[in-house]
């Protein structure tokens, strides 16, 4: 069992534990929640912004290891059960702020190591074969669900264009969520190659958004 905990983002509001004054809560302390549950409301700039379970959720708010605080990710099936409820209902929420307590079967981590492995090492002896190291493609994928734009609301000029050579930590676009741009990096070295969504269409977390061509 992995403990893990929801935080808040941007989100700056008021949190609803239910849906109306009279109704049961969303979710309670020892309620095993599934995906596409709703764990709460927090309305932000008259807007109400539901936090409901699933990979989605990485798109509004951190999901955290309790210990350690190192990011988790979610699978599309993963349960969890509720052991914290962290703001009362019509409490203040600040961003960053602990939101939900929740345990997790370690089953449902497959395919999601809490560390990574260390690459494999090449001896003197061995050659990487060129068509791994020249010319390869690197996705950029999308850390938040929202809005796809490449061109800045401050500027008419697009961030980058095909076939433009960007630098490690390079603002490619920006996906806007719940009111707020937010910036896309490019991860590495290389040259624009493919953009994939159109101006304006929504996108998903994790989806692909540029394809660069490696320029190490």
């Amino acid at each position: 069992m992995v403990l893990i905990q929801i935080r808040a983002r941007e989100l700056t509001g008021i949190f609803y534990a239910a849906p109306a004054p009279e109704s049961p809560p969303f979710v309670e302390v020892g309620k095993e929640i599934l995906p596409g549950d709703t764990l709460c409301i927090i309305e932000a700039m008259k807007f109400m912004n539901p936090l409901v379970w699933g990979a989605e959720l990485h798109g509004i708010a951190d999901v955290v290891r309790a210990k350690g605080g190192g990011a988790f990710l979610l699978a599309a099936s993963t349960r969890a059960v509720v052991r914290a409820i962290r703001v009362q209902d019509k409490g203040e929420v600040r961003a960053g702020m602990p939101l939900f307590d929740l345990e997790v079967e370690g089953a449902e981590l497959s395919g999601f190591p809490a560390e990574e492995e260390p690459a494999p090492s090449v001896t003197a002896t061995e050659e990487v074969p060129k068509a791994e190291t020249e010319n390869a493609e690197i996705p950029v994928t999308s850390t938040h669900v929202g809005w796809f734009y490449s061109v800045s609301s401050k500027s008419t000029k697009p961030y980058v264009q095909i076939g433009e050579r960007v630098l490690k930590g390079q603002v490619l676009c920006s996906v806007n969520a719940l009111g707020f741009d937010n910036e896309i990096l490019s991860p590495a070295k290389g040259v624009v190659k493919k953009r994939c969504p159109d101006e304006g269409a929504p996108v998903e977390y994790g989806q692909v958004l540029f394809i660069l061509e490696s320029a190490d």
